[in-house]
């Protein structure tokens, strides 16, 4: 007997290899793929935003990135510590030329991952977003600042593809051979109620659709239908019902692995994860033979798989 629908992957044509250079943007799945991606030693680099929702913003980052600009008009200060509208309220310094610094830095370094890499990571989180009334920007976080220095927005399908449109070009421009990946987000945004998310996430879809449909470099990833159509169950979910838990995270990972990785990927992954069990194993006695011992043990392995594989950071 039955007792759910597996969501069967099939094998993409965009495959992941050791040597290839990942970017990962969007919302907290980004985050989350972002992560594993580490783990299993792959070479990964992450927005230096950080977790943004909006198709939208997204746009807005990545140029932002690409053309390793900022717009100053983006930072302000709050309780004597300096923000900015187009970044995670994590990211923060003591003065406006200390965040300036910061985010050049970080600019000039993501410039160099991103036009590098040979995968792009997006994940969309919601059609919805907020316009700062008083600088006349869009931003990717409010930094809990009164609602009424805000304009609620929700971006149509039209909008999310014409913005998309220049920035692929842009970085097909730069790098011919970089593949795009579309994800949406599996975590639900109640706060407007369960019909403007499902709303909300078709559009996303929708909108992904058609730019898989303009360009070949585009693929789509099914994060969200695996955790509301495969896994279908509050089990699933954290606390607070809405963010998937972290046995739903290495389900979608596994899956993930799955769809992009060649055999020879795989093997090298497993190969990675034992090293990396080993690393975490916290002995009894730091300084006894049989510790030094499994310590040497874990190096000959990484000298041993790096031998085979000289483009792996372990």
């Amino acid at each position: 007997m039955q007792f759910r629908t597996e969501f069967k992957v099939e094998k993409s044509n965009s495959n992941f290899h050791y040597n290839d250079q990942i970017f990962c943007i969007g919302s907290c799945f980004a985050e989350h793929i972002f992560d594993k991606l580490i783990h299993a030693g792959f070479h990964a680099f992450k927005s230096p935003f950080g977790i943004v929702f909006n198709p939208l913003l997204i746009v807005e980052q990545l140029n932002s990135i690409v053309e390793n600009k900022f717009d100053s008009r983006n930072l302000f200060e709050s309780q004597n510590m300096f923000f900015s509208w187009q970044h995670h309220s994590k990211i923060t310094a003591l003065s406006k030329d200390e965040m300036l610094k910061k985010i050049t830095m970080d600019l000039y370094a993501a410039q160099s991952n991103i036009l590098s890499a040979s995968k792009v990571i997006i994940t969309l989180g919601s059609s919805n977003y907020y316009f700062h009334n008083i600088e006349k920007i869009n931003v990717a976080n409010c930094h809990k600042m009164p609602s009424v220095v805000f304009e609620k927005k929700d971006a149509s399908i039209t909008e999310i593809v014409v913005a998309f449109h220049p920035l692929i070009q842009l970085l097909l421009e730069r790098n011919s051979e970089m593949k795009i990946i579309f994800t949406v987000s599996p975590v639900r945004y109640l706060r407007d109620g369960f019909v403007a998310n499902s709303r909300s996430k078709s559009k996303l879809q929708l909108a992904i659709a058609e730019l898989e449909q303009q360009y070949e470099s585009i693929s789509y990833f099914p994060s969200y239908e695996l955790f509301m159509d495969d896994l279908r169950d509050y089990r699933y979910v954290k606390e607070d019902l809405v963010h998937p838990n972290e046995f739903a995270i290495e389900y979608i990972w596994q899956k993930f692995c799955e769809y992009y990785f060649t055999s020879e990927t795989l093997s090298i992954k497993e190969k990675i994860l034992e090293i990396r069990a080993m690393q975490q194993h916290k002995p009894i006695h730091p300084n006894s033979i049989e510790n030094t011992q499994f310590q040497e043990k874990i190096k000959k392995k990484i000298v041993d798989l790096q031998s085979l594989y000289p483009f792996l950071q372990l």
